[in-house]
């Protein structure tokens, strides 16, 4: 497939004939979204895992890949990148906190996403603020059984 020669020429150059490729979070997540599109999921997990010790895997990165897992019904790989971006940023209470409660939540773990939704509560940033009723009408629903 073209787009996965692309992908690669991205990584490892040369690229339009103007840079080499570059190794980084963003061309190997480009190469591991190529190979889900044509049904490759474990080449593409396999490219993810090498990804996210690249340049580029910081926070966010990590936390908007894994909850485009959970857009694509991969619940427990989801799971697992967030529980690693938890890992890595100890020190940050919102977003590895949101990204568990979202996981545990779509998993059906209720209790466990109902700790994680009261800990991203209590840490919205300000950025934020304006889906704070979001967040409170998802733990509410959970404390509902809902």
């Amino acid at each position: 497939m073209k787009a996965l020669v692309w992908a690669d020429k991205a990584i490892q150059g040369p690229f339009r004939g103007a840079t080499v490729g570059r190794e980084d979070f963003s061309t190997f997540q480009t190469r591991a979204a190529v190979l889900r599109a044509m049904g490759k999921l474990k080449e593409s997990d396999d490219v993810m895992e090498k990804a996210f010790a690249l340049e580029g895997a910081g926070l966010l990165p990590v936390h908007i890949y894994a909850t485009r897992l959970l857009g694509e019904d991969r619940k427990e790989k989801a799971l697992s990148v967030f529980k690693l971006n938890q890992q890595r940023h100890p020190e940050e209470k919102f977003w590895t906190y949101l990204g568990l409660a979202r996981a545990y939540t779509a998993l059906g773990e209720k209790d466990n996403a109902i700790k994680n939704w009261e800990i991203a509560i209590q840490n919205v940033p300000p950025s934020r603020k304006g889906q704070l009723p979001a967040y409170e009408t998802a733990l509410r629903k959970l404390k509902e059984g809902k």
